[in-house]
């Protein structure tokens, strides 16, 4: 064989193993690329199976303090007293009642929050917005420990329940 005949033959056994070479590479990559959706499809469900494991302890939780916090009124006659009055702003709070007030400011805050860092579903978000407003703003104890405990909490919180008051800082 001729010195040309023999650089043709390299060539195309160069050729060869260059197309071989190139459709290993190929087949690699589509398998990688199978193995990586697949692992992201994993990912997807975990994340959407934790999101909502998370969404049912939230409410649960809210759900549960509310229910203390409403039977923890229930059972007080000073609390049930102050909270049935026309105008209790008219008059100091007993500690009992501040103490309560408080929490259930601090509650509503907590609740304000979860809607605020989507640990709830968008459909309670709406709802729970608008009970902890009217909460805040419609029972006259509460109003009044509002306007001593507003500057302790989150300003975001604040401008959410001053501008459900109607703009006014109570």
């Amino acid at each position: 064989m001729t010195a040309q005949e023999w650089s043709t033959v390299a060539i195309a056994v160069a050729t060869v193993v260059y197309t071989c070479a190139t459709i290993i590479y190929t087949c690699a990559t589509i398998a990688l690329w199978r193995v990586t959706k697949a692992s992201l499809d994993e990912t997807r469900h975990s994340v959407e199976t934790l999101k909502s494991s998370t969404y049912g302890l939230t409410l649960q939780g809210i759900a549960e303090n509310h229910r203390e916090i409403a039977f923890r009124a229930l059972d007080s006659d000073t609390l049930q007293r102050t909270f049935m009055s026309p105008n209790p702003e008219d008059r100091e709070l007993d500690s009992e009642t501040r103490l309560f007030a408080g929490v259930l400011i601090n509650h509503l805050e907590t609740c304000y929050e979860h809607c605020r860092f989507g640990t709830i579903p968008d459909e309670f978000k709406g709802p729970l917005r608008r009970d902890i407003a009217g909460t805040i703003t419609r029972i006259p104890a509460l109003r009044r420990r509002w306007k001593e405990m507003r500057d302790q909490l989150e300003p975001e919180f604040v401008g959410f329940v001053e501008r459900e008051m109607g703009g006014e800082k109570r």
